[in-house]
């Protein structure tokens, strides 16, 4: 395990008396690949994340804290990748951490660290969350999908669509998109209703509330195969409306079987990837100004993730006796349902729902993603 402690330390305004819970240093530590094949990704990940250090020194000194980021070589294997985590879970001192790895590497490095308590961010499109209990201690930033459901949110408003039955998969790249969907539509003032669709598609419990109140529109985010049960379930309850099929995945267009004398049918494909093209704007010039290289993908995510981890430090005194522990403080936060803009975009936190932080994007970004699926 390498391990690289950035020569960024904030220290204390004053001289404080004594040594507290919230006074001592504390470590913000970034899982990457520093050796290898993606050493070179990495060490631009670990810029990235000292830069959001760095920017926010000055507001973390006035508050009374010290703030270190340590750099920690992610290991190929899976047994030196859960001791390297292990050693870091048991760090006292570890405040948050931010996982860049593969997406089997995350999965695993976020266990641990939900064993442990500790506050981590995923800034990574592709993970694929498992289906056990949820990690309250994990957000997962779903830039591709998050901005997928909130552009077609946006579209949905566009139409005229005031009352949505929204449906999606509890978990993964569905459940994101939906999330995107939801979030923006709130923030629009749509009515919505939603539900989780069942594992094995066999049972639809939202047919009779929609029997009862049926919605101008039902916007699915599940895969594209169960789409010829949803409609048939939708045609055999009468529904007059309009089914909104988001592909949460690339999967081509729905098949030509998909039709309905009865009900309007749209379809959006998944977004295109963001890591494709990387970071761009204000932070990919600030990036190349300050060290001279392109800035790797998801360097705008890791940025945002690391100030994330800071944010909820940031109001009143660190000496102040009666805060509550500082991971605790991140994980308030991070369940509040507060709205804030980084620089890869809109966060919108899920209050009460963890795992689920999309990034959304403004949709103008996505021109003329809706086509008509009949």
């Amino acid at each position: 395990m390498t391990v690289r402690s950035i020569a960024l330390v904030l220290l204390w305004a004053g001289i404080l008396a004594g040594c507290s819970e919230t006074t001592r240093s504390h470590q913000i530590i970034l899982l990457t690949d520093l050796t290898g094949p993606q050493a070179a990704s990495g060490e631009g990940i670990r810029l990235a994340a000292g830069m959001a250090l760095e920017d926010m020194s000055s507001a973390l000194i006035q508050a009374g804290w010290r703030i270190d980021l340590t750099a920690v070589d992610a290991p190929d294997s899976a047994a030196a990748l859960s001791a390297a985590v292990s050693r870091i879970a048991a760090r006292s001192d570890t405040l948050c951490a931010v996982l860049h790895t593969s997406t089997a590497g995350n999965l695993a490095a976020a266990e641990v660290l939900h064993a442990a308590g500790i506050p981590a961010v995923l800034p990574a499109e592709t993970a694929s969350f498992p289906k056990a209990a949820p990690m309250p201690e994990l957000l997962w930033l779903a830039p591709e999908a998050g901005r997928h459901g909130a552009a077609d949110a946006e579209w949905a408003a566009a139409q005229g669509f005031t009352t949505v039955y929204l449906l999606a998969d509890p978990e993964g790249r569905s459940r994101a998109v939906g999330d995107g969907f939801r979030l923006r539509a709130l923030q629009l003032g749509l009515d919505i209703s939603e539900y989780e669709l069942s594992p094995d598609r066999r049972t639809s419990p939202w047919i009779p509330p929609l029997r009862s109140a049926p919605p101008q529109l039902v916007y699915s985010a599940g895969d594209l195969d169960y789409a010829p049960v949803l409609l048939a379930d939708l045609e055999a309850a009468e529904y007059n409306g309009a089914l909104f099929l988001a592909a949460p995945a690339a999967q081509g267009l729905p098949s030509p079987g998909i039709h309905s004398n009865r009900i309007a049918l749209y379809y959006s494909p998944a977004a295109q990837g963001i890591e494709a093209d990387g970071p761009t704007g204000f932070f990919a010039e600030d990036f190349r100004n300050r060290h001279g290289v392109e800035p790797p993908p998801l360097a705008a995510l890791v940025y945002d993730s690391v100030t994330l981890c800071l944010l909820p430090l940031m109001q009143g005194s660190a000496a102040d006796i009666r805060r509550p522990p500082p991971r605790a403080e991140i994980l308030s936060y991070w369940r509040s349902g507060a709205e804030w803009k980084g620089v890869a975009g809109e966060y919108l936190l899920a209050g009460g729902r963890p795992n689920r932080v999309p990034v959304l994007i403004p949709s103008k970004e996505l021109p003329g993603r809706w086509i008509p699926a009949s």
